[in-house]
């Protein structure tokens, strides 16, 4: 017992010589790291706040081609599903039997299930369908949904397809949804279309969510397609089937394989056409933790996308400056660099408290004048960018919902800069009647930063811009994260659960026909 004592008083007196000698070593050892990566933070800064505010200022766009109504080519709907209970997926595949359109098919991948009975009422249901629709169940698929896509292309959607539109398997979609989108592929030039994706569900209890959400459809995206390039996000998106159904395909080594293929067909010449209409609804995650990872695999996935595809995007001939910044706003979107600021900051102060040079000081200080233009950034989005539609309340809330994903915007992006592999992860399509309240670790983290750089800036300093913006930014991320969780508390009120049971369907009257199911790696 006594050794042990011994051996941690050992250990306590190294760890304790190693800060030690980190403190002493700070200044010299990462002086130019911190040079390099504050005047990095400082070009990031300008940039993102010079491209939201502008988007914010000017929220509209024309669409760059007339649509042809009488365009009516073959259209494949593919949704695809994995554990979602089946009463929503049905739900959605009910929808689209609505669909006002002459020549269509849909097909339901479900892939990777371990609900065997889930899958099978949708097995179902889809063989009480018309013929157009088609169910394929398949094990062991490899690549998130982008092999799922993948594998739909090579074995399932019909070889006279012109054009594929990708359905999240939560979405209700307007019977007018292909009318209004498909018509726009009549010009050659056109890759894709996208509509925006919209939501169910929402009332004053969660609307800050919802507009935390529109705030990137009803900005972003226009600012895109007035710089000329629009890029693919998903659900609600249609694109031609040559574009994906060649070998580059999906791309499953992406999380976000929606956008890399967005910048692809960009590269190629052809262009996007954004249509700022809800022509479809879905659900928004229904919790804290499953919003936090939302939005981190977006933000990992558009950064994987960006270093990736950026250098190609610069040398590409073809696009201009305009479209090359167009690509950058996109996939940087939801990027927030606070919780980087505030560490800068903290090195640059603890290096000039141990070293005495005033230029580290002044790099801390300016470090933290940085927040200031994020936070008016912030402001300036939601309250400017969503003047037209939604009240004062409701901006105030989609700012605090904004800042309650601070953490998970400030590091999901870093995360893949330094190797980390994220896997896919399915947002759930139901509440979690057991989840409690959430306090996101990174969300203390960035406080206990702003608190340190406070204590550590020279006194004459905490009282002008960055010492009021690092308070300002540690009292909204503190409040954001009790709004967020009282929002969610709120939401179990707006959702009203509906029963799996009715999701079981009889058998068709008439002769049931072959549904594509692949079990042990052969269909039938």
């Amino acid at each position: 017992m006594r050794a042990s004592a011994i051996g941690e008083v050992k250990r306590g007196i190294a760890v304790c010589g190693a800060i030690v000698a980190f403190c002493v070593l700070l200044p010299g050892a990462l002086g130019p790291i911190i040079w390099v990566a504050c005047a990095c933070a400082i070009v990031a800064v300008f940039f993102a706040a010079a491209t939201r505010i502008m988007a914010a200022i000017r929220p509209s766009s024309s669409v760059p081609v007339e649509l042809d109504s009488s365009f009516k080519p073959k259209v494949s709907v593919l949704v695809t599903s994995k554990d979602e209970p089946a009463d929503v997926v049905i739900s959605s595949i009910k929808a689209l039997r609505k669909l006002d359109y002459p020549n269509y098919e849909v097909i339901i991948i479900n892939s990777n299930s371990s609900d065997r009975e889930n899958y099978e009422q949708i097995e179902r249901y889809v063989q009480s369908c018309p013929d157009n629709f088609h169910f394929v169940h398949v094990d062991k698929v490899h690549g998130f949904k982008a092999g799922a896509l993948n594998f739909l292309n090579a074995h399932c959607v019909s070889k006279d397809s012109v054009i594929e539109a990708v359905v999240d398997c939560d979405y209700i979609v307007d019977p007018d949804f292909l009318n209004r989108t498909v018509g726009y592929f009549k010009d050659e030039r056109v890759g894709l279309v996208q509509a925006p994706q919209d939501y169910s569900r929402v009332d004053g209890r969660n609307a800050g969510l919802y507009y935390e959400y529109r705030s990137f459809f009803s900005m972003v995206m226009h600012q895109a397609q007035r710089l000329g390039l629009v890029s693919f996000t998903g659900t609600m998106g249609l694109v031609r089937t040559s574009l994906v159904r060649r070998e580059s395909g999906w791309n499953e080594e992406c999380i976000t394989e929606d956008a890399e293929a967005g910048a692809r067909i960009n590269r190629e010449g052809y262009i996007g056409v954004y249509v700022d209409e809800s022509l479809g609804k879905g659900y928004m995650p229904f919790d804290y933790g499953n919003l936090m990872r939302q939005r981190r695999r977006w933000v990992y996935g558009n950064m994987q996308v960006l270093v990736q595809n950026f250098g190609k995007v610069l040398h590409e001939q073809s696009l201009s400056l305009r479209q090359k910044l167009a690509f950058v706003t996109q996939t940087t979107a939801w990027f927030q660099p606070e919780l980087m600021v505030a560490a800068l900051s903290v090195l640059s102060l603890l290096s000039w408290r141990i070293s005495g040079m005033r230029l580290f000081a002044k790099a801390g200080v300016a470090m933290l004048n940085l927040l200031a233009i994020c936070l008016i950034t912030s402001l300036v989005t939601f309250f400017v960018g969503l003047r037209h539609e939604a009240s004062l309340a409701d901006r105030a809330k989609a700012l605090l919902a904004h800042y309650g994903l601070l953490s998970v915007m400030s590091t999901g992006w870093l995360l893949w800069l330094v190797g980390y592999r994220m896997g896919f992860a399915v947002t759930k399509k139901v509440p979690d009647q057991h989840t409690r309240s959430s306090v996101p670790a990174g969300q203390v983290g960035l406080i206990v930063l702003l608190g340190l750089s406070v204590l550590l800036m020279p006194h004459q300093s905490v009282f002008a811009g960055g010492g009021i913006a690092a308070v300002a930014t540690a009292i909204l991320a503190f409040f954001s994260v009790l709004y967020t969780n009282h929002m969610f508390s709120q939401y179990e009120k707006v959702v009203e659960p509906q029963p799996v049971a009715h999701a079981v369907v009889a058998q068709s009257a008439r002769e049931p026909r072959e549904l594509l199911t692949q079990e042990n790696g052969e269909l039938r």
